[in-house]
């Protein structure tokens, strides 16, 4: 096993910006890494949290009434959080529906500040790539979408 076989990270990294994960990996991880991840920073810092407010806001989606609230149950058994479940509006064809997740956007801008840290030589020229993860449909739908919702969802523009 090569020495930057040996560390791969995936998820949010405490730090503002793609730009400045790069920077902290190389400098502090570099020899270990084949890849360095763009941190899901700003809005995507809280996992799937996000891909909620794209949801709401989605002119063909609406709370669902009809379901009791998704609960997060604390170790301890305390509900610390509740979100109401949400459906596509009466009279809405899901099939013509497209979500704009926002992951293709960020893939692409971190991209470009990859490339810009490399050829400047912040990050060291063997990393071949930045590695964009996006989640699976169901952990983006599994707290916000009504289970009757969840399999007829399609995001699309991912990375």
């Amino acid at each position: 096993m090569e020495t930057r076989d040996r560390l791969h990270l995936i998820g949010s990294i405490p730090l503002d910006n793609s730009e400045q994960v790069f920077r902290r990996l190389a400098d502090e991880l570099g020899p270990f890494l084949r890849c360095i991840p763009d941190g899901e920073t700003g809005e995507r810092s809280r996992w799937v949290y996000f891909q909620r407010q794209m949801l709401l806001d989605h002119p063909a989606m609406e709370v669902d009434p009809t379901v009791p609230p998704y609960k997060f149950v604390q170790w301890n058994g305390k509900v610390v959080r509740e979100i109401e479940q949400l459906r596509f509006k009466p009279g809405i064809d899901p099939a013509t529906v497209v979500f704009e997740t926002g992951y293709d956007k960020a893939a692409l801008a971190s991209w470009e500040i990859f490339k810009r840290l490399r050829s400047s030589g912040a990050t060291p020229g063997r990393f071949a790539s930045r590695s964009a993860c996006r989640p699976r449909r169901p952990a983006a739908t599994s707290m916000s979408a009504a289970r009757r919702a969840r399999p007829i969802l399609t995001f699309t523009n991912a990375p």
